[in-house]
């Protein structure tokens, strides 16, 4: 009876943290997206989860702690954000994402000719490159 009784309570404290992933721009679903989360008071406790095709993700069966929250999706900035929890149930509600803009320097293409060519059954050779 004691043991059910402990099992129920421990059940009871089981903590869960939920949330959805969009972009910040086109209001589109993130599915795919990778999400860790990290223990403040122990880097080594991690969860992982992938948001599905509707960017939902959930952790369960969290202790009450704070976490780091780590969202990475490729083409989009890391997202990071502290999540104290202390009720049963954490809902983030919707998480905007903007995408990560890298703008490149000027490229030059400079190309060079072969000096010698297969053309079917003839062997063509470019002057200029002698």
């Amino acid at each position: 009876m004691i043991a059910i009784l402990i099992m129920m309570s421990a059940g009871t404290d089981a903590q869960s943290i939920k949330g959805r992933l969009l972009d910040l721009n086109e209001n589109k679903p993130l599915r795919g997206a990778t999400l860790t989360l990290t223990s403040l008071k122990d880097s080594l406790q991690r969860f992982n989860a992938i948001s599905d095709s509707s960017g939902r993700f959930e952790f369960t069966d969290l202790d009450r702690d704070s976490f780091l929250l780590n969202v990475s999706f490729i083409g989009y900035e890391d997202f990071k954000q502290i999540v104290p929890v202390r009720d049963s149930a954490v809902n983030l509600g919707t998480l905007f994402i903007p995408k990560s803009i890298k703008q490149l320097s000027e490229v030059t293409v400079v190309t060079k000719a072969p000096p010698v060519q297969q053309k079917g059954d003839t062997v063509q050779y470019n002057a200029n490159q002698f």
